[in-house]
């Protein structure tokens, strides 16, 4: 668990929006794997605020940062352009029952396989 935002927390297995993207479907929807991670190799590395998350619909790929960075305030234009105020920001109870649903699970797949069969 990692605080952040005068004591909120962040968990592992909850679910986080990235900023990018203007709706549900663009932004990348990621799972805490875990936080506070302890490496055993060399003693000089701290890793009190790394954190390791993964995208919740594309298999193989996981991912690791710094919280404080995970959780960095965008600037004004970002946040009137992605309508958020961070960089990662927790599912609401609303959004998380929408990305549950069969028809959005499907145009989830739908724009993920158009954004990278583009590329």
């Amino acid at each position: 668990m990692i605080k952040f935002n005068q004591g909120d927390t962040m968990k592992v297995g909850e679910l986080y929006k990235h900023f990018k993207g203007t709706n549900l479907i663009e932004k990348n929807i990621y799972e805490i794997v875990a936080c506070n991670i302890t490496y055993t190799g060399d003693n000089t590395i701290t890793l009190d605020d790394m954190v390791i998350y993964r995208p919740l619909f594309q298999e193989g790929k996981t991912f690791a940062r710094e919280a404080s960075d995970l959780l960095k305030e965008l600037t004004d234009e970002e946040k009137m352009l992605y309508h958020q105020n961070y960089r990662i920001e927790k599912l609401t109870d609303e959004e998380l029952t929408i990305i549950n649903t069969d028809e959005y699970k499907k145009k989830k797949q739908e724009y993920i396989a158009s954004k990278y069969q583009a590329k």
